[in-house]
């Protein structure tokens, strides 16, 4: 049975839970920052809403 090195697998890991992370924060600010627009944008996407 191999040893399983954690200093090997914990740069990954915590480059996973960076990105991970960051994604949230970027999700979670993205509303606040700019609603209207971003509302728009996902039900145009999404051919809820048709503009013109």
């Amino acid at each position: 049975m191999s040893k399983l090195n954690i200093s090997d697998l914990l740069p990954k890991l915590l480059q996973v839970l960076l990105s991970a992370g960051l994604l949230a924060f970027l999700v979670n600010q993205l509303p606040q920052i700019n609603l209207p627009l971003w509302v728009e944008a996902s039900a145009y996407k999404n051919g809820i809403v048709h503009f013109g």
